[in-house]
Formats: C-alpha cells, sequence, structure tokens
C-alpha cells in the first residue's frame, strides 16, 4: 500500500466543498452536522448562525471532531474549536466564504447574529486505499504515529 502523505491529506481538507462536525451537548450527546469551510492559518474556519445546537455546544465543549463525506477514503479530523465573532475575521474570511460559496457574509452578518468557529486541529486519522495514518500537531509541525490502527 502506498504511504499517506500529510501534505495530501491537508490539501484534500481545504479543497473539500463541505464537511462534517460532530459536537457534544452538555449531557455528551453527540450532535452531527453538515458545514461548509474555508482553511485559514492552518484552521478550519466555519460560518454559522449563533443560535446553532452546534454553536452552544462549542460554547459548552470545545472539542470536536471535523470529517470529510467520503466513507472509502476517511479523514477525520481532532479539533479544539473556538468561538470568534464574525466582525473580527470578516476581511479575512469574506472573500474566500464569497468567491467559494457566493455568500455575502457582510449582508449576512447585518441581518443575523452570527459568528465564525475557529477549527483548530491537533490530530489528523486517515484510512483508506493509501492505507492507515496518523499525524499529531506538535509545536507547529504534523509528525506521524508509528504503527497507527484506524479502530
Amino acid at each position: 500500500m502506498a504511504k499517506v502523505m500529510i501534505t495530501t491529506v491537508l490539501q484534500r481538507l481545504e479543497e473539500a466543498e463541505s464537511c462534517w462536525i460532530a459536537t457534544t451537548d452538555s449531557a455528551g450527546a453527540p450532535h452531527t452536522v453538515p458545514v461548509w469551510a474555508v482553511w485559514h492559518e492552518g484552521a478550519a474556519w466555519i460560518y454559522s448562525a449563533q443560535n446553532t445546537r452546534h454553536v452552544k455546544h462549542v460554547r459548552l465543549n470545545p472539542r470536536l471532531v471535523l470529517h470529510l463525506p467520503e466513507t472509502h477514503e476517511v479523514v477525520l479530523v481532532e479539533a479544539t474549536a473556538t468561538i470568534v465573532e464574525t466582525k473580527a475575521m470578516i476581511e479575512a474570511l469574506a472573500p474566500t466564504f464569497k468567491s467559494r460559496y457566493a455568500m455575502d457574509l457582510e449582508g449576512e452578518m447585518e441581518r443575523h447574529a452570527t459568528c465564525f468557529i475557529r477549527v483548530q486541529p491537533h490530530t489528523i486519522r486517515t484510512w483508506g486505499s493509501g492505507g492507515n495514518a496518523r499525524w499529531n500537531l506538535v509545536e507547529g509541525e504534523w509528525l506521524a504515529v508509528q504503527k497507527y490502527a484506524p479502530f
């Protein structure tokens, strides 16, 4: 089997049209939702209304999992999320959201209470035709974990 390269995995994450996130409520009950995300400065950025379940869950527990929709070439990202007020990042992220999803973030921000969810990965796991792999983010660098079994 071919060895999975972290650069290929990061490229797949950046190019994905959509992904899923899984959060938990205060009782530990899971909630999954498909989202659009853009990657900026090593993190995924999700634009959302502030009253959604996933935003409420992140406020209670910042740990989440982000994954791509494919089930045969799996990419799972364990991450820590933070809620960032829309105005703080609108200038940096609005052009990318507009070109990628035809979203007018400034207009949305005026009509609704919105925020960004910054998803900072710390572990990435993959499995599929390229083999199994796991990386941990250590001091800004992705380091491969040896002898990794995905299940």
